[in-house]
């Protein structure tokens, strides 16, 4: 499987969805924390703190963001650094984390 990942075109393709859902997450974030009034985030790493401050996201999933943020800069500004199978695990297998986030994000705005 992980074969057939290392298409150059696949690959890519991977990539760019994973930085670009990455960054949408982050958007997220960053909504919230300006439209609950939180403050001003120094960084983005400030946001995560701010929303697990105010328990509006789990810790568990403040960690993972925090995570996916270092991939997404990775992806972004390291380019030659970039671990192939770790971007591989990500769209195989930790696709979940992003509809984690969703529903705890979905629980606050239904409340």
């Amino acid at each position: 499987m992980v074969d057939r990942y290392l298409g150059v075109e696949k690959k890519r393709a991977c990539e760019r969805l994973v930085q670009v859902a990455v960054e949408a997450a982050l958007d997220v974030c960053a909504l919230l924390v300006a439209g609950m009034r939180l403050g001003l985030p120094g960084e983005e790493d400030d946001l995560f703190e701010k929303l697990t401050v105010s328990q509006t996201i789990s810790e568990p999933t403040a960690d993972t963001l925090r995570r996916m943020k270092g991939l997404r800069n990775r992806l972004v500004h390291e380019y030659g650094r970039v671990n192939d199978r770790i971007v591989f695990e990500v769209v195989s297998q930790r696709l979940g984390d992003f509809e984690a986030f969703k529903r705890e994000v979905l629980v606050l705005l239904r409340a």
